[in-house]
């Protein structure tokens, strides 16, 4: 069975066209960047997206970069990251539909977002 791939604190499960999903992260980084591609056995894959729970109750999580091809987000996420008050999205493509229930509850109150206009205004109501 595939139990994961394990990179820079992160555990990503390997999903069809050289795709991966980021299931669980649990390195106590304050600056977590989502990156574009992760290299698994020397192979690369784009990181398309971020499981249920993956950070839930991270409490080092300070500034969060999502990267470019992530395109959906699981319920719960980042739920209880209190002091998470920086968010920069890179990517384009992340929707209100794509993202699951309460996958940002509890973030710091002064969260900031770093967003072209379109996607940061798209993203304050994902936060809401």
């Amino acid at each position: 069975a595939d139990n994961g791939h394990v990179e820079k604190g992160s555990i990503y499960k390997i999903l069809s066209g050289k795709r991966v999903k980021l299931v669980k992260h649990y390195s106590k980084a304050s600056n977590v960047v989502i990156p574009n591609y992760v290299k698994i056995q020397g192979v690369k894959y784009k990181v398309v997206s971020i499981g249920a729970r993956a950070f839930k109750n991270d409490k080092s999580l300070r500034k969060l970069t999502i990267g470019k091809y992530v395109k959906s987000i699981g319920r719960e996420a980042f739920s209880g990251c209190k002091n998470l008050k920086k968010i920069t999205l890179k990517t384009k493509s992340l929707a209100k539909k794509n993202v699951g229930a309460k996958a940002f509850a509890g973030v710091n109150r002064k969260v900031v977002i770093k967003a072209g206009v379109k996607q940061k205004n798209r993203f304050k109501k994902i936060l809401m």
